[in-house]
């Protein structure tokens, strides 16, 4: 009895009584969307006027009040029906099922690409029937649905995760997709040292560093060698220095830089002194013509019988002691004998930095080669000066007796036979 009383009520209470005797009346029936994607739930609303009963069919069926939601996974025809003791009436909606389009984030981005520490990154992003959107940076989440884009600012390199959640009833419930923000990390210098620390002025120390810069540069306060990516240098300082290490990465140059100090116990130089190769089956040879305590004049001669049209000589050598005029080469016009003469000495510059470069060549003809030139033993070809600098203290200025010191030392002479390396005896040259 209770129940029926119960429904009763509810009858009522989505209906409007009229006299009895008469056929209920639909005033409205209507649905919030009529083409549906599978799984999406609809809302049919509805006014009738004298029912006793109120359905609709196929779903949900006997109805008692409106709105009433359904979720059809088949299109076709809706009806209402609304009846009394005196009859009944329908009205019909078509629903028409459409295949449900999956959730989908279809872009993902984050530009710039690399940016440094803390500066601003635009996250941005498009996806496909998302109820809700999330992104997540790895340690906290945000709800971003409605947006299409959010601006971040990471400390460090990020991976940030949007999630779209599809809506209810929908496979696959969720899509997922990542966007990386790079932070360029500052250079970081591991270890900066100079060993040895303490040195007499004429000796070299070397600097050594380790950390994670690209490239690589060091100050002693006037002068700045930039290294690239190499990680030492031999340093031969007249006075005590120090020493201060440049690191730069992408993010810029460290600061404040790192230094490392070499003390000097001072040893001035006083004089050159050319100590001579030993007997060798090399056919030329450095010689000392003379040397003083201002300079040292060096003459490349035959050591034995020999046919040349080229030679070049590539010699290692201390320039903090020495200094070398390329208007002190002086060439035997008797086999070097072009006018302008093929022939150059210098100090090297970059990849040759800390060498002695010397180079001759006999001028061809046309089209035609140079002939060689016979050279007996003592024939002069050319000789150079070295002028000493006190400054850089006494020792080696360089060494072609050692066997490391001759490994070190490139070089060459061309003739009709083809050319030949190491034919060059050099001997040690020191500062005193």
């Amino acid at each position: 009895m209770r129940k029926a009383i119960l429904l009763a009520l509810l009858l009522l209470a989505c209906s409007k009584k009229s006299a009895s005797g008469k056929p209920p009346v639909i005033d409205s029936f209507t649905v919030d969307n009529a083409g549906p994607q599978e799984g999406d739930s609809i809302t049919f609303s509805y006014q009738v006027t004298d029912a006793t009963t109120v359905r609709i069919d196929p779903l949900p069926g006997l109805v008692t009040a409106s709105p009433v939601t359904v979720t059809p996974f088949v299109g076709g025809d809706f009806t209402l029906t609304a009846s009394n003791g005196a009859g009944s009436v329908t009205q019909v909606i078509g629903i028409t099922v459409n295949p449900a389009v999956a959730v989908a984030i279809n872009q993902i981005d984050a530009l710039p690409a690399q940016v440094a520490a803390g500066a601003q990154v635009t996250l941005s992003w498009k996806v496909t029937a998302a109820a809700s959107l999330s992104l997540s940076d790895g340690s906290s989440s945000k709800d971003v649905t409605g947006l299409t884009s959010l601006h971040v600012n990471p400390t460090k390199t990020t991976v940030y995760t949007l999630t779209a959640q599809a809506r209810p009833n929908h496979t696959p419930a969720s899509a997922s997709a990542h966007a990386v923000a790079r932070v360029e990390q500052p250079a970081v210098v591991a270890s900066f040292t100079a060993s040895p620390a303490a040195i007499t002025q004429g000796q070299a120390s070397t600097l050594s560093w380790s950390g994670t810069a690209s490239s690589w540069s060091v100050s002693d306060g006037s002068t700045t060698r930039n290294l690239g990516p190499l990680r030492s240098l031999v340093v031969r300082p007249a006075v005590s220095t120090t020493y201060t290490l440049l690191a730069t990465g992408p993010a810029g140059t460290l600061s404040p830089a790192p230094t490392a100090a070499v003390s000097v116990t001072p040893h001035p130089a006083s004089a050159l002194a050319y100590t001579e190769a030993a007997a060798s089956s090399m056919p030329l040879k450095l010689t000392a013509i003379s040397c003083s305590a201002s300079s040292c004049t060096l003459a490349l001669v035959a050591a034995s019988a020999v046919l040349l049209r080229g030679v070049a000589l590539d010699l290692p050598a201390d320039s903090t002691k020495v200094a070398l005029d390329p208007a002190s080469l002086a060439l035997n016009t008797a086999v070097i004998g072009d006018s302008p003469p093929a022939a150059r000495v210098a100090l090297g510059q970059g990849p040759l930095q800390d060498t002695i470069v010397f180079g001759a060549a006999i001028k061809g003809t046309g089209t035609a080669p140079a002939a060689d030139v016979p050279l007996s033993p003592g024939a002069e070809i050319a000789r150079f000066v070295l002028t000493l600098l006190p400054a850089g203290g006494s020792g080696p200025v360089f060494d072609g007796t050692t066997a490391a010191g001759s490994a070190a030392i490139a070089s060459y002479i061309q003739n009709a036979s083809g050319r030949s390396a190491a034919v060059i005896a050099v001997g040690k040259l020191e500062a005193n």
